[in-house]
């Protein structure tokens, strides 16, 4: 099978690119800079804002895997994310592309800008017409993730701290390694389950 990852050079992009590559698919490793490049049988910069060159980009994919975020756009990041989604949705119905796979967030209802656009970034992807999986996810854990360095970093250089208020939040983690098999094995979901899913999934209003 061909599967493109756009975001390839991320946290979960990259453990994605070789649990593939080790499963013997042809992987496309989409970068936005040969900068962020990671090892793969074939790697590709491309504006995925450009639907054209994301659609030219994506000619012969059976399957994409969207893992970008632009949380390092600042405050700008929302309106970035959102017509990312859209252009890249819009350019893999045009590739004929036979299924989406994106890593959400949970929630019903977010209270936060970043959790609500990650929604916003799955209803982008559905409005495509093209097939959707929509993982939604908490935090994931895995060495080399923000979250796990954040903690292995304090508890290696402080003996003791006063925490603050969010220590006591409740959150649902997921393991990198379980990921990247729901991940995997989303490439086989028959495709009337996700039409299901979409119909139950109510897009967030802009």
């Amino acid at each position: 099978m061909i599967i493109a990852i756009a975001g390839a050079s991320g946290f979960v992009g990259r453990a994605l690119t070789v649990q593939l590559l080790k499963s013997n698919h042809d992987v496309l490793a989409m970068h936005r800079s040969l900068k962020t490049a990671v090892a793969s049988e074939r790697t590709v910069v491309v504006d995925l804002g450009d639907e054209v060159s994301a659609a030219r980009a994506l000619a012969g994919v059976d399957a994409a895997f969207y893992l970008v975020h632009s949380m390092a756009a600042g405050d700008e990041f929302r309106d970035l994310d959102f017509r990312l989604a859209t252009a890249f949705g819009r350019a893999a119905s045009q590739a004929g592309v036979g299924r989406i796979i994106y890593v959400g967030a949970l929630g019903d209802a977010p209270s936060s800008a970043h959790l609500s656009s990650r929604h916003e970034v799955g209803a982008a992807l559905r409005s495509s017409g093209v097939d959707v999986v929509e993982l939604r996810a908490a935090v994931v854990f895995g060495a080399g993730s923000i979250s796990f360095e954040m903690l292995r970093y304090l508890t290696e250089r402080l003996p003791a701290m006063v925490c603050p208020r969010w220590v006591r939040t409740r959150i649902q983690p997921i393991a990198l390694l379980d990921l990247l098999a729901y991940l995997e094995q989303s490439l086989l979901v028959d495709p009337a389950s996700t039409k299901l899913a979409a119909r139950m999934s109510r897009p967030i209003a802009r």
